[in-house]
């Protein structure tokens, strides 16, 4: 961190037992061992209480000297869940495993074959997840469509309220069926009857929660860092889903791990949910996507007719080999609502943010993007784009700052996850940072039951080289 003079108290203290300043988390994930060495080499426990004291002394100075303007919260310092998969099932063309500790849980599905292949595997595999998983996903639908009708009309009776709020909410989904039917790819259509098969579960019902996204958009920070940003020239990528981490969706935390074997396919991973292919945010060993609302005063409308934009996401995966294909896939996709799109490319090292609505599609790198208003508030940093949870341009200065003063080489996974996600209030639904080169994936989810914010909660360390490489 960039240092301010504290007082000579405290710059004595960390000269005296540190010579070098750290920054807050990186003392605290080092204390246990410490201890450990300093109980070996002293061979007393007073002195390692003293000691330990000292450490927890200087990490609350730093803690307090760390503070950037707009900034309304504090680094998850919380320990990474580096836990091995275990295997829990298989079936043709799919292998299912868990990550766990504790309570926490990350289930994790590999599947290979046709769309609908992939579907059915998927479905068997996570059979009981995901129908329970849409029976939580409509009553939260039905409960938020009842919530507004009783804001309108205040004093609307229980029973009518219930069968009104149903009924909306079919009607709003099949409308979006309606606008999207003739340009969404087949392939999403074979996949769903896949799962429906699969599964037991109705193939409209899952049809009509998949365009759940369409309808609804959430708020959201996209960060890319690379090259003269990063403590190792390599690109990282933060997706922070701001939408409703009280949500029941959050109870069976998905990655479907997806191996096609349609001409020109990739291998990609969906980050998610039971039951919801619609793609939010994805990974590779090519790239990394994701995306937040785009809400402008100066947008008043969207064109709904075109391909469901979680579709379009879910293409750029499958068929995207870098950048520039990235790019294109988007440019000619029949787009429709409005959004901001990250992609991250492991062969460029590079990361580039777009607009995206009906009409246009422009992307930017670190020097030239005109949407991101550059100022005090979204300063222009070489080797990063990013853009926070707000309605743009937001005018807080808090992911900026952050960024900004780890610049000049000091942004890595670990500032993602930590810093601008704890600080900032970001993810509260979900979080997934990406390591490219290492094909690591830092992923945590809201709690189910107690709405826990995902930033506020531990991350798992996600080995995702190994799911890629499986053969079911």
């Amino acid at each position: 961190y960039k240092q301010k003079n504290l007082g000579d108290q405290t710059m004595y203290i960390i000269y005296f037992f540190f010579f070098k300043q750290k920054t807050a988390y990186e003392m605290l994930r080092s204390l246990v061992g410490s201890e450990m060495c300093i109980r070996d080499r002293h061979g007393t426990m007073k002195q390692s209480i003293i000691l330990l004291l000292i450490c927890i002394i200087v990490v609350s100075f730093a803690q307090l000297k760390e503070n950037y303007e707009g900034c309304t919260g504090e680094p998850n310092l919380g320990a990474i869940i580096d836990q091995p998969p275990s295997f829990i099932s298989e079936t043709k063309g799919g292998k299912r495993f868990l990550i766990q500790e504790g309570k926490k849980q990350l289930h994790i599905v590999v599947v290979q074959g046709s769309a609908y292949e992939m579907g059915y595997a998927y479905g068997q595999l996570m059979k009981k997840e995901i129908k329970q998983n849409l029976n939580n996903f409509w009553e939260y639908i039905i409960n938020e469509v009842k919530k507004k009708i009783n804001q309108r009309f205040p004093g609307f009776g229980v029973f009518p309220i219930d069968i009104l709020a149903k009924k909306l909410a079919f009607q709003l989904l099949k409308q979006a069926q309606k606008w999207t039917e003739q340009y969404t790819p087949s392939r999403i259509e074979e996949e769903l009857k896949g799962i429906a098969a699969g599964s037991g579960e109705d193939f409209q019902e899952l049809k009509l929660t998949n365009l759940v996204p369409e309808v609804i958009k959430a708020a959201c920070s996209i960060v890319g860092a690379w090259g003269p940003a990063t403590k190792d020239g390599n690109l990282y990528q933060l997706r922070a889903l701001d939408w409703d981490h009280n949500a029941p969706i959050n109870q069976f935390p998905t990655i479907v791990v997806y191996k096609p074997t349609e001409a020109g396919s990739n291998t990609y991973a969906n980050i998610g949910y039971a039951g919801l292919i619609s793609m939010l945010t994805g990974f590779s060993p090519k790239l990394g996507i994701s995306e937040k609302v785009w809400r402008s005063e100066h947008l008043k409308f969207d064109d709904r007719k075109g391909e469901p934009w979680a579709y379009v996401l879910k293409k750029v995966m499958q068929f995207g080999n870098d950048l520039n294909s990235a790019i294109d896939i988007l440019t000619k996709s029949k787009r429709t609502c409005k959004i901001f799109v990250g992609v991250g490319s492991r062969s460029d090292n590079q990361f580039r943010g777009a607009t995206y609505d009906y009409e246009n599609l422009n992307a930017y790198d670190d020097k030239n993007c005109t949407m991101c208003e550059y100022g005090e508030s979204h300063p222009q940093i070489d080797g990063v784009v990013f853009w926070d949870k707000g309605w743009q341009p937001s005018n807080n200065k808090c992911v900026g700052g952050i960024l900004s003063s780890r610049s000049n080489g000091q942004i890595d996974a670990e500032v993602l996850y930590r810093e601008v996600t704890g600080r900032h209030k970001t993810g509260d639904s979900q979080i997934a940072v990406f390591d490219f080169q290492r094909q690591i994936a830092y992923i945590s989810y809201s709690e189910y039951g107690t709405g826990v914010p995902a930033y506020l909660r531990r991350l798992f360390k996600v080995d995702m080289n190994y799911f890629f490489n499986i053969n079911p």
